[in-house]
């Protein structure tokens, strides 16, 4: 392929070279796309038809960062005026890769711009900020008095008001941080678009979200979960990211959103923490996207790991092979383990996952697994491809409890 485009370019063919493209790139090795870009003819040709921005999504999948701000700096060189044409997508990329310095050294360096100029292009162009990194940096490196003055452009322009919040109260700059709470909070409350942003951005794509037409449905249920628990928007707090999911405390409820579960269609047990929705979200076209689970608070405090082997005994007695037993995964109830939404207690088999009902014994105080990712069948033998060392710790002492009890009663 890549003696094919020189061939191409030598010939003067450049219009299939346009044509074909992506699919060139897509084509061409790794290494013989890096070497394609260092060729003055086609960065001339990629520069006349705009072909690096507008396919920068295709190339950033074959070039490393580190090359692709080469490139950048390359085609500057050329042609000054197609980098300044392409100012937001060179912004867009700089700041999606963290690339603060590197981006006010180039618009420094190439355009005369200052760090205000580029502040003031934020504004003007109400380009939102998925992170608050820049105003970490700034105040890393001695410009403390640009976020200052411009506290209420971070504040407006975020798209991490969450983390924004929680981040505020450890900088140490000269603004009344009680007034700036306000000011977030007052946003959160006024823009549910934007919390459900930061939701999502946590660990997925959000422009697929847009895309696949899903935001309505999540817009709906954190409105009506904020209503049941008498809550704002701005009371929505990020917990804690895991391997698999995101989660997020809203009132008394925990709202986890992440990847797909190894084990979502199980039969349901006791010792399972009734989730008010346990559902696998899907695209227009019937793909998976993503897993959504909301679940009662409980308490995680002083579980032992004795705690979680009784659990485990518990289970394997019934026919169920737990492979991730761990203290993090285990909690005590604050509410006997039923649902609870809108005065009533109820468990909706449809949205669950689970293949059979649940009895209600377990109270207040009682154990209950609060993730029932990698829970298997016994006759499952999928579950020995994902044994951890703990379950291995536990299934031995099981076995040898068994074999001591079947020998007593012999």
């Amino acid at each position: 392929m890549y003696e094919y485009v020189l061939k191409l370019i030598d010939n003067g063919k450049d219009e299939v070279f346009i044509k074909e493209f992506r699919k060139i790139v897509n084509e061409l090795s790794n290494d013989d796309v890096v070497k394609l870009f260092t060729k003055s003819k086609i960065v001339k040709i990629m520069i006349n038809n705009n072909l690096f921005f507008s396919n920068l999504d295709i190339i950033s999948k074959k070039i490393n960062a580190g090359y692709i701000k080469t490139f950048i700096e390359i085609m500057a060189r050329f042609n000054k005026d197609y980098i300044i044409s392409n100012k937001y997508e060179l912004f867009n990329y700089y700041f999606s890769y963290y690339f603060y310095r590197e981006y006010i050294d180039f618009c420094t360096n190439n355009f005369n711009s200052s760090i205000i100029d580029i502040i003031n292009y934020i504004k003007d162009n109400k380009i939102t900020l998925k992170t608050n990194d820049l105003m970490s940096y700034l105040i890393s490196h001695g410009y403390e008095y640009i976020v200052e003055t411009n506290i209420d452009m971070f504040i407006n322009n975020s798209g991490a008001l969450m983390d924004l919040k929680k981040d505020i109260d450890k900088l140490k700059i000269n603004i009344d941080k009680d007034e700036v709470i306000d000011k977030i909070n007052n946003r959160m409350d006024n823009n549910l678009d934007i919390v459900l942003m930061e939701i999502i951005s946590t660990r997925f794509d959000y422009q697929e979200f847009e895309k696949e037409k899903i935001l309505p449905y999540l817009k709906r249920i954190i409105y009506e979960l904020c209503i049941e628990e008498k809550v704002n928007y701005h009371d929505i707090k990020y917990v804690s990211g895991g391997d698999f999911s995101s989660c997020f405390k809203i009132g008394s409820k925990f709202f986890k959103i992440g990847d797909k579960r190894r084990t979502f269609y199980i039969k349901n047990n006791k010792r399972f923490l009734q989730p008010l929705r346990r559902e696998e979200i899907k695209t227009l076209d019937d793909e998976f996207m993503f897993c959504l689970e909301i679940n009662e608070e409980v308490d995680t405090k002083n579980i032992t790991d004795e705690d979680v082997y009784q659990v485990y005994k518990e289970l394997r007695n019934q026919g169920i092979v737990w492979t991730d037993p761990k203290k993090s995964n285990l909690g005590r109830l604050l509410k006997d383990n039923k649902v609870y939404f809108d005065g009533v207690d109820y468990v909706d088999m449809t949205g669950t996952g689970f293949l059979t009902g649940i009895d209600y014994s377990l109270k207040v105080g009682d154990l209950v697994i609060i993730d029932t990712d990698f829970i298997y069948d016994e006759d499952d033998l999928d579950y020995l491809n994902h044994a951890t060392n703990l379950w291995t710790y536990f299934e031995q002492r099981y076995q040898e409890e068994k074999f001591m009890k079947d020998i007593k009663n012999r």
